[in-house]
């Protein structure tokens, strides 16, 4: 239906601002979804119908594993480097210095992303105590998430008990901000601080969390494996 309407009103008058929005909301269903070929073809008609600076291909290099691309046009988009850049408070800031921890996670160059997640957990703590006021909700939850993210460098150092408490924090910040126990990704917490819990020979803590991914079946067997090994 989305597609349809933009291709409809795309020939016509329609405001820009409109086809832009709907575009938006399209990419975001087609990055869930993993589709990277309509994700593509998307950037092309937010790049023609919104300017280039809304095409944004990162997310496309993100999601086929290609992290030092998606890094690099991150960083344009955001102006990053330049004067320009200075324009973004400190909230903005810490939230890039989150997404790029991200980026270098899963490129599994542990030391960088556990600098800018740092980096980002300085930023919004500078934030909330320069104006505890501003987004309070928002840097709250952050702090929680940029938590979740230092734990999951943790996890893959082997690093499992310091990992736990880290998840901990993230999981009352985002139950907090979105009051419900599944929030987005929660699954992807859940199945971490479970695997942290196995290891620590911590078993009914771990069973706790596993129970909630029963919806799940791949990533509840493999725990199950991981589990009764």
């Amino acid at each position: 239906l989305g597609i349809e309407t933009y291709y409809i009103n795309s020939e016509k008058k329609t405001h820009k601002t409109l086809l832009c929005n709907l575009l938006q909301e399209l990419e975001t269903c087609y990055y869930l979804k993993n589709n990277n070929l309509e994700l593509i073809r998307l950037n092309k008609e937010k790049f023609k119908t919104c300017g280039k600076n809304d095409a944004m291909l990162f997310n496309i290099y993100f999601n086929m594993g290609l992290y030092d691309l998606a890094l690099k046009d991150y960083r344009v988009h955001i102006d990053y480097g330049k004067p320009t850049y200075k324009r973004h408070d400190l909230y903005t800031q810490a939230f890039h210095n989150n997404d790029f921890g991200v980026y270098f996670m899963y490129d599994n160059k542990i030391d960088s992303a556990l600098y800018y997640y740092n980096k980002a957990n300085l930023l919004f703590k500078q934030q909330k105590e320069k104006d505890s006021s501003y987004r309070s909700r928002d840097v709250k939850l952050m702090l929680g998430v940029v938590a979740g993210n230092i734990g999951t460098c943790l996890l893959k150092q082997g690093n499992y008990k310091e990992a736990i408490p880290r998840y901990l924090y993230e999981i009352e910040a985002c139950r907090d901000y979105y009051n419900t126990y599944d929030w987005f990704d929660s699954e992807k917490v859940y199945n971490r601080i479970a695997r942290c819990y196995i290891h620590t020979n911590q078993f009914k803590k771990a069973e706790n969390y596993i129970e909630k991914l029963k919806k799940l079946k791949s990533i509840y067997y493999d725990l199950k494996v991981e589990y009764f090994t």
